[in-house]
């Protein structure tokens, strides 16, 4: 089999087909363990710098990270409260507004906003936590301002509204411009990473990807990135495929969406079936050279009948 570089390639094909092994335990495997895995042989991997597996609630997934400290946002906005005149006045640094080191965060709560109570015979359970009030820092970190606001208020903001709050930083604007771009303005930059849905944690890492300044070419592989998403996510979504596309990457997508299928440079379809009668090459082409070629198919089985 032969995969294309360069353009967004869709793998195709019925559940069990083994579009996920081709994708994960062949090539991710192979670049990952740098020898071929699952597979006699593999060559062309060596042309990308970068192999960027994405998966379905994947490895961003946590309690503690948040989309700001993800896409490193947080660094640049530590940096303006460290600046600020309170912050110099209380000898504070930019390690003490991060609320997961222990110069900053609430002793009582650890930086989490909450704490556990251990319940005998239920479940565990989570209170806003009294000292901080949810609000993860310690009191003198709180005292600090930067246009009217404290650390713990601009972590509640969504993305639009960070992007007017900072409008003067030349760095973070751009960064709160991508994220909308890919429809995610309405996150807060203090929400955590595990309450996000699939599909927004594929796009808030192929958005982190675009901030960071390109360094060879990268093979993005995703898996089903559109599940979940409203027809004009999926919008998003390409939007953004195409933008990595135009920097010179590749990007290798397991999909079902017709949407995004229609959009491909390539499809690769696996089948026929699933389990035992997947794993083998049904079709591979164009969009147009597929569709041209099942309804001449079709039409020569209708002339048969």
């Amino acid at each position: 089999m032969e995969i294309p570089s360069g353009g967004m390639i869709v793998i195709t094909g019925v559940s069990g087909s083994g579009k996920s092994t081709l994708v994960y335990d062949v090539l991710y495997a192979s670049k990952e363990k740098n020898r071929a895995c699952g597979c006699a042989s593999v060559e062309g991997l060596e042309r990308f710098q970068h192999v960027v597996a994405v998966r379905q609630k994947s490895q961003i997934s946590s309690s503690t990270g948040t989309p700001a400290t993800y896409t490193g946002i947080f660094d640049h906005i530590r940096d303006i409260f460290a600046a600020t005149d309170d912050a110099k006045r209380l000898s504070l640094r930019k390690n003490h507004f991060s609320f997961t080191e222990k110069t900053g965060w609430c002793e009582t709560c650890q930086g989490r906003g909450k704490v556990k109570i251990s319940m005998d015979f239920l479940s565990d359970v989570w209170r806003v936590c009294d000292d901080c009030q949810g609000n993860r820092y310690r009191a003198e970190v709180l005292s600090c301002f930067y246009h009217d606001k404290n650390i713990a208020q601009v972590l509640e903001m969504t993305m639009q509204e960070a992007t007017d709050f900072f409008a003067g930083h030349k760095t973070l604007t751009a960064q709160f411009a991508m994220l909308q771009k890919v429809g995610l303005g309405y996150l807060q930059l203090g929400q955590a990473l595990d309450t996000l849905s699939g599909g927004e944690t594929q796009r808030l890492t192929l958005a982190t990807e675009l901030m960071r300044p390109a360094k060879g070419t990268s093979l993005y592989l995703l898996d089903e990135p559109s599940t979940g998403l409203h027809f004009r996510d999926v919008e998003y979504l390409l939007a953004l495929f195409r933008a990595l596309v135009a920097k010179g990457h590749t990007l290798i997508v397991i999909e079902h969406d017709s949407q995004i299928i229609l959009q491909a440079d390539y499809v690769i379809d696996l089948g026929p079936g699933g389990g035992n009668k997947g794993g083998y090459l049904v079709a591979q082409g164009r969009v147009e050279d597929i569709v041209a070629c099942e309804q001449s198919i079709t039409g020569r089985f209708l002339k048969n009948l």
